[in-house]
């Protein structure tokens, strides 16, 4: 007991928070924290832990000759270093710096390399180019394999801890997290404003903008104070859907003269990176086509971006990004600090500032502001109302080649940051000088277009490409006033958490598109390797999957969502479109079909286009289970087989349940009947829980309850002996001889009209929901056979009359219409839902 009384639980280098935790930590406890570093030398020293490094290890005879090698050329080369220093520090000190150099010239109409690499890096960028932040990504995310870049860059895919529910919690509860989203392709567009507004048009950026919203929004858009986010199609090859689309004006400079104004406009496209050369290539197209001119550049590499959300994304954005001047904008950016949800904004708003260095603002400056002063309140809650920005747009420096190269420019190095900071005094911040760089940055807020609209919004902050790492790197230290600092994410944060909006996330749920087909096959493989990979015995047997009706086999491929076995089950595919992957394409929907679809009623053929279009929507379960990722989507079983109908619809809790789509909310009583609590007692209170003691009685009541059961057993099993079975009526172990009430048999596979693109567990919905893909024209059909009234969506519907039961039945009848099962790949086990269109 005192050998055991003197031995550690944890090490020194274990109590270390997860996120600061290094492996070096374990044999060097210079890697440890101040206060516990004596402790972590003790530990090494009782365990006697090796702590031999490279400095302290016995040097070889090789080695000697090396080091002396070495030497000798540190002494040849020694003057040479020297000069090499001498003007460095010229070129990095601003105080010392003469700037003669002219702006380069950036080619139009053609694509731009990235970035050169420094020497030291440069072999690792022979297949993709890194982020500006990537040194930081890449000893805390996840990369990436080296050899399989996402869209030619490193982009971080998620960090190195577990970060499921942390990623939710500072999404949607508590703090802040952020990505670097400079891989996104930014494209500018210099002309006639009746020229540009001529190629968005044939872009199709500006169709099916018909309601309120957007003719109160139009023109506050044109004048360079709020973004548009719409959808690009391709004129030339069927009104293809390419990707969406966020369009940005350059608000109009007041200096400049009438003639100016009306001739010369610039307008900024941002786009997804892996539909980038789709749009590029008709932008170009569409440019050349246009009376006036247009000059078509590309600034991938001269603007980045990064993103943040969470309700303390405004405070930490307001605690980085310092005004320059108390203009307007600036003043306005200041009153925003106390902004919980960037969802509260005007709608698509626009901010344009010159912020300083945030590295000159260390140590922060931090006050304590109390977020439930109703004065407070009041006033960000007029600020929002009346919006100043909208009567007087501010143009943004970042449109100007000439700011971004002088922003990029003046950055001074992390020495001479350093160096002002050691002669300020002790807890103030640097003085300003005029030779400090102004950070031009573009602030736009933005909120949920498909999902729930209470949800968190997002603020999005363009700025020149080599200022992101300078931001970055403050804005990730940034401490919060609710005890932590803003979180990072990568690639599957941002798929996690528009899966808890509940709206799809581009390229991944939206198949039938060029981007979303290439996403959807480097999925497919990885998910087929991972299958492969198991044996025989561990893995599932997709061929003798027994389904409903004696079906045997999964349809198509069970690892991924086969739209060409999909296309061969309806007889829509001929002999040429069995060998061609792409038999179904997605183009834009006729806003009187989605007005249709929208209501639950049933659109007619004529409505969706050609006989392939998919439709993207949410599907929320409105019983047990989780659907994953390629799972199968049937219609309900037709009114031939009355019975199993009867099973589903008796699962459906109806309209009234409240299911859908509100969340549930969790139980104010855990299963003990007392109140939850998020926190247990610890070992050592143990003796405060009150456990009862031993009672005789107990054992005679649990042998009574035994006896009890045992004649119950044998009483049933002399009931079935004498019964008789009819064996001659149906097949033995028949698939659809399915008596479970709660599992009913799923419908044929001539009922199966999609797949599911992302599904899980939903930690905000507190259920399993799902992001799918169905295919419209088959869903008609089903419907229409289905529907007994005749109607369709050809307009000779008649108005029912508003009447409680017509009303009632009309509810309902629109409500059976979107109810669907779903079935896990290589489960025979279906889940009644409901969805709800979302594109």
């Amino acid at each position: 007991m005192q050998r055991d009384r003197k031995g550690n639980n944890q090490r020194a280098f274990q109590q270390v928070p997860r996120s600061m935790r290094r492996r070096g930590a374990s044999h060097n406890a210079k890697k440890v924290p101040k206060r516990l570093r004596k402790r972590a030398e003790k530990e090494m020293r009782d365990d006697n832990t090796p702590t031999v490094n490279a400095k302290t290890r016995p040097k070889s005879r090789l080695t000697r000759l090396r080091l002396d090698k070495a030497k000798k050329l540190v002494g040849l080369n020694s003057r040479l270093k020297q000069s090499k220093k001498d003007k460095k520090e010229i070129h990095t000190d601003p105080d010392r710096m003469v700037d003669i150099s002219r702006v380069p010239k950036s080619p139009k109409d053609v694509l731009k390399d990235p970035p050169k690499a420094t020497t030291r890096f440069k072999k690792r960028q022979v297949q993709k180019t890194w982020l500006p932040t990537h040194l930081w990504h890449a000893k805390r995310a996840r990369m990436p394999r080296p050899t399989h870049p996402l869209w030619r860059m490193a982009v971080p895919l998620e960090p190195s801890e577990k970060s499921y529910r942390p990623t939710h919690r500072a999404g949607s509860g508590r703090g802040a997290i952020a990505w670097d989203t400079s891989y996104i392709s930014t494209i500018s567009c210099v002309g006639a404003e009746e020229a540009l507004s001529m190629m968005l048009e044939s872009m199709g950026l500006l169709s099916d903008r018909k309601h309120d919203v957007w003719k109160r929004i139009a023109p506050k858009w044109k004048a360079g104070t709020r973004t548009m986010n719409n959808w690009a199609i391709d004129p030339t090859h069927g009104q293809t859907l390419l990707a969406p689309v966020t369009v940005l004006w350059c608000p109009r400079d007041s200096v400049e003269s009438p003639e100016v104004i009306q001739t010369q406009r610039q307008i900024f496209l941002r786009v997804h990176p892996s539909a980038f050369l789709q749009l590029w290539n008709l932008v170009l197209r569409l440019a050349k086509e246009q009376s006036h001119h247009v000059s078509v550049e590309d600034l991938r590499w001269e603007i980045g971006s990064i993103e943040i959300t969470g309700p303390a994304s405004t405070e930490a954005l307001s605690g980085v990004l310092k005004p320059v001047t108390n203009d307007p904008c600036g003043a306005i950016w200041n009153d925003l600090s106390r902004l919980s949800n960037p969802a509260s904004m005007p709608y698509n708003a626009i901010l344009s500032l010159d912020v300083l260095d945030p590295r000159l603002q260390n140590p922060p400056h931090i006050t304590t502001k109390a977020f439930d002063d109703p004065e407070a309140a009041l006033k960000l809650a007029t600020l929002l109302a009346a919006w100043p920005p909208d009567k007087e747009p501010s143009r943004s420096n970042l449109f100007s080649k000439v700011s971004r190269h002088a922003a990029s420019k003046a950055l001074p190095s992390q020495k001479s940051i350093n160096r002002r900071r050691t002669l300020a005094p002790t807890g103030h911040v640097p003085a300003p000088k005029d030779t400090d760089p102004q950070i031009p940055v573009i602030l736009m807020a933005s909120k949920s277009s498909y999902g729930d609209t209470n949800s968190q919004g997002t603020w999005t902050i363009l700025l020149p490409w080599k200022c992101v790492d300078v931001v970055w790197r403050r804005l990730l230290f940034y401490p919060l006033s609710s005890g932590s600092t803003p979180r990072f994410g990568g690639l599957k944060q941002q798929q996690q958490l528009a899966f808890e909006k509940q709206e799809p996330w581009f390229p991944g749920d939206f198949p039938g598109t060029e981007a979303g087909d290439a996403w959807a096959r480097t999925e497919d493989e990885e998910r087929r390797k991972e299958w492969e990979k198991r044996p025989p015995g561990r893995r599932v047997n997709f061929q003798t999957l027994k389904l409903a009706n004696g079906e045997v086999g999964e349809i198509g491929r069970g690892w991924t969502s086969d739209w060409q076995s999909l296309a061969e089950v309806d007889g829509a595919a001929n002999e040429q479109d069995k060998n061609d992957q792409t038999v179904i394409f997605s183009r834009p929907l006729s806003s009187k079909f989605r007005q249709q679809l929208s209501s639950g009623l049933i659109p007619s053929p004529s409505d969706t286009g050609d006989g392939h279009t998919l439709g993207t929507i949410r599907i929320t379960f409105l019983t047990r289970g989780t659907p994953l990722r390629g799972a199968r989507i049937y219609t309900l079983p037709s009114k031939a087989s009355n019975q199993n109908l009867q099973k589903w619809l008796a699962l459906d809790p109806g309209p009234s349940s409240g299911i859908s789509p509100e969340p549930q909310e969790k139980g104010r009583l855990n299963h003990w009947g007392t109140i939850r609590k998020h926190t247990v007692l610890p070992p050592e209170n143990i003796d405060a829980v009150d456990i009862p003691g031993y009672d005789p009685a107990w054992d005679e009541e649990r042998k009574q309850q035994q006896q009890n059961k045992s004649k119950k057993g044998k009483a049933s099993l002399q009931h079935k002996s004498t019964e008789q079975p009819n064996i001659s009526t149906g097949p033995l172990l028949s698939a659809t001889d399915n008596t479970d009430p709660v599992h009913p048999p799923c419908p044929p596979k001539s009922h199966l009209i999609g797949f599911v693109t992302t599904g899980a567990y939903n930690l905000s919905q507190g259920r399993g929901t799902a992001i799918g893909s169905i295919w419209l024209e088959k869903y008609w059909k089903l419907s229409n056979v289905e529907s007994t009234g005749g109607e369709t969506g050809s307009g000779s519907r008649s108005p029912l009359r508003e009447t409680g039961s017509h009303r009632a039945e009309q509810i309902n009848k629109q409500r059976r219409n979107r109810l669907i099962v779903v079935r896990n790949s290589g489960e025979c086990v279906g889940r009644l839902g409901i969805w709800e269109e979302v594109m």
